[in-house]
């Protein structure tokens, strides 16, 4: 595959992963850490940005480690030419505490789904590795509820305004605002 993007010439980019933020390897899944671990080298070395998925969890459901630190150790781990290497958010957003589980009802929820999202965009953008940060859905997606706006566009969650605000500042290069202030 590198021959033939070298082949092709000008600038070419391999964005690697597009990982599930586990952290433990079962039947069903493998972890980032195994999976970046168990990579070829030559295949390691393709890219130069690594995607992950990482939504907000809270309550009960909270993670005990950020997803996006896991993938770092993994790659500096392997060393050489993974070490340092870009990490993208290619999905990020706030639902239910177990993302993906159909939305609590209520504000309090929804604020409190939207500050843990804050606290994790305020971690993000303070690691020199992280260079985007993507929102799964803007329109809530019924199989994966973490959107911005409710199915029928009548409900506009708190974690609209908490990305509206991290957009101004990040455009202004200035840190994120406070969750609490953006997400009330």
């Amino acid at each position: 595959m590198a021959a033939e993007l070298t082949a092709a010439g000008g600038a070419r980019h391999v964005l690697l992963g597009e990982l599930a933020a586990y952290a433990v390897d079962s039947v069903h899944r493998t972890s980032v850490s195994s999976f970046v671990a168990a990579l070829p080298a030559r295949v390691l070395c393709l890219g130069d940005v690594w995607a992950i998925h990482a939504y907000a969890a809270w309550g009960d459901a909270r993670a005990e480690g950020d997803p996006v630190s896991v993938l770092a150790r993994a790659l500096d781990a392997r060393g050489s030419c993974a070490a340092d290497t870009k990490i993208w958010i290619t999905e990020a957003g706030a639902g239910a505490p177990h993302p993906g589980s159909e939305r609590p009802s209520g504000s309090a929820a929804e604020r409190e789904g939207c500050q843990a999202l804050g606290a994790q965009l305020a971690r993000w953008s303070a690691n020199p590795r992280v260079s985007a940060i993507f929102q799964y859905s803007f329109r809530e997606d019924p199989a994966y509820p973490v959107g911005l706006l409710s199915a029928d566009l009548r409900h506009t969650y708190p974690a609209y305004r908490l990305w509206l605000a991290y957009a101004q500042s990040s455009a202004g290069g200035e840190p994120p605002p406070p969750s609490s202030s953006s997400c009330a």
